[in-house]
C-alpha cells in the first residue's frame, strides 16, 4: 500500500507543478490577435505594408478599431491597392493610426455616451454609444472587446477616413 501512496503523492505533485504553468501562459498581442483572426486579413496586410507591426506588438496599451475584411471592400475601387503601393506607405500608416487610440477600452466604457477619443494619428473620433450597434463616423462596432496583451480590439464595418 506504501508504493500507492507514494505514487498518488508523486501524481498530485505533478499535478501542482503542472496547474501555474497552464494558468501563466502569455496571452496574444494585438498584433497575433490580428494575425489569427480571418476576418482582419487586410487590416493586417495593410499593417504590414505601413510598418507598423511594432506597433501592434509594443508594450503600449492600445485599443484598435479594425476594419474587416468586408469594411476594405467598401473602399472605391482601386483605393485599396493604391494605399498599399510603397510609395504611399505614410499615407497608409495615417490612416491606420486614425483607427488606433491609447489605452486598452472595453466598450462598455462607453455605454450610452458620446464620446471623442484623440487617435494616435492626431486627430479626434466620436464614438456614439448611445444605441446599438455602437458607431464610429459612417462604421458600426459589429465585434466587441476582443482582448489582448497589449490592448483591445473592435471589429469595425467601415474604413473611418480622417477629415481633410
Amino acid at each position: 500500500m506504501t508504493m500507492w501512496k507514494s505514487i498518488a503523492a508523486a501524481a498530485v505533485l505533478g499535478l501542482l507543478a503542472a496547474g501555474p504553468a497552464q494558468a501563466s501562459e502569455k496571452q496574444a498581442n494585438l498584433y497575433e490577435r490580428v494575425e489569427n483572426d480571418a476576418s482582419f486579413s487586410t487590416f493586417l496586410a495593410a499593417v504590414q505594408a505601413a510598418d507598423m507591426a511594432d506597433v501592434l506588438k509594443g508594450s503600449d496599451s492600445l485599443t484598435i478599431l479594425a476594419p474587416t475584411d468586408d469594411a476594405f471592400a467598401k473602399l472605391p475601387e482601386g483605393e485599396l491597392d493604391r494605399l498599399l503601393e510603397p510609395a504611399n506607405k505614410d499615407e497608409l500608416a495615417a490612416l491606420l493610426k486614425h483607427h488606433i487610440v491609447p489605452g486598452s477600452i472595453f466598450a462598455s466604457t462607453w455605454a450610452n455616451e458620446k464620446v471623442t477619443l484623440q487617435t494616435k494619428s492626431g486627430d479626434e473620433i466620436v464614438i456614439d454609444a448611445t444605441s446599438s450597434p455602437f458607431v464610429v463616423g459612417d462604421a458600426r462596432i459589429i465585434t466587441k472587446n476582443i482582448p489582448a496583451e497589449n490592448g483591445m480590439i473592435h471589429g469595425i464595418d467601415a474604413v473611418i477616413l480622417p477629415s481633410s
